[in-house]
């Protein structure tokens, strides 16, 4: 059918930036209610005209957010190395949340996607032996320095991801350092986290994870940091 649209009002300028919250002093509630709903806005529809359904339309997502194991959606904690001190990760494997799941629908998105799939992979936590609080969930980060077996087993295992799904012709345009790493610097975090400073974030992928995927066949992966909120920023960046 046909519409028609006229712009909304421009923030004033003496507002400086938007309210957090419904109406407030610096950005009165009438504004917010303008630019949700202009008086002069018209919508019309045309019933008889017919074209194809919505479902049929697109704006044609190409980027793929993938889970390295559990996140806070899941419904059981996991991870693909939980059997205790497994450094040389012999016992890494998937799970039937990537077999029957994630898999497939990556296989079938990239079936009918009519640009390349950027696909990103990031994890949530590491598993519980790596880990100083020995839980997935709460205040805790990866044991030792970077450098050593905690932190070059980690880097594996982002390695050992990889080349599992490449097994399903499933490859990654990025990975990131790890999902929210502030998380793990709460206190009683109720879910799967890993704590990182910025410091601690450079040197893991300075000695670890950067030299894992430079030597690995995925060198060409891009390497995402701060996959976090982005208030951390310019700082977070400046330290990495």
């Amino acid at each position: 059918g046909a519409s028609s649209a006229t712009p909304r009002p421009q923030v004033p300028a003496a507002a400086g930036r938007l309210p957090a919250l419904w109406g407030t002093e610096s950005v009165p509630a009438q504004w917010l209610r303008q630019c949700l709903y202009p008086a002069d806005f018209h919508l019309t529809l045309d019933m008889a005209q017919r074209y194809q359904k919505v479902k049929g339309f697109g704006i044609e997502y190409n980027l793929v957010r993938v889970p390295m194991a559990s996140t806070d959606f899941s419904i059981r904690l996991y991870t693909y190395a939980d059997a205790e001190g497994d450094f040389e990760l012999k016992h890494f494997n998937l799970t039937e949340e990537d077999t029957r799941m994630k898999i497939p629908i990556l296989q079938a998105a990239q079936e009918v996607a009519k640009r390349p799939l950027s696909v990103d992979a990031s994890p949530w936590t590491s598993p519980v032996w790596m880990k100083t609080n020995g839980a997935m969930t709460g205040r805790g980060t990866l044991k030792g320095s970077p450098g050593d077996k905690y932190h070059q087993t980690w880097a594996k295992y982002f390695i050992r991801f990889l080349d599992e799904y490449a097994k399903y012709n499933l490859t990654f345009w990025a990975v990131t350092a790890g999902n929210e790493p502030t998380a793990g610097e709460i206190v009683f975090y109720p879910f799967q986290c890993l704590g990182f400073s910025p410091e601690h974030q450079r040197d893991f992928i300075a000695r670890d994870l950067g030299p894992a995927l430079a030597n690995s066949s995925h060198r060409n992966i891009q390497l995402i940091i701060l996959d976090d909120q982005r208030v951390m920023l310019p700082y977070w960046a400046q330290v990495v």
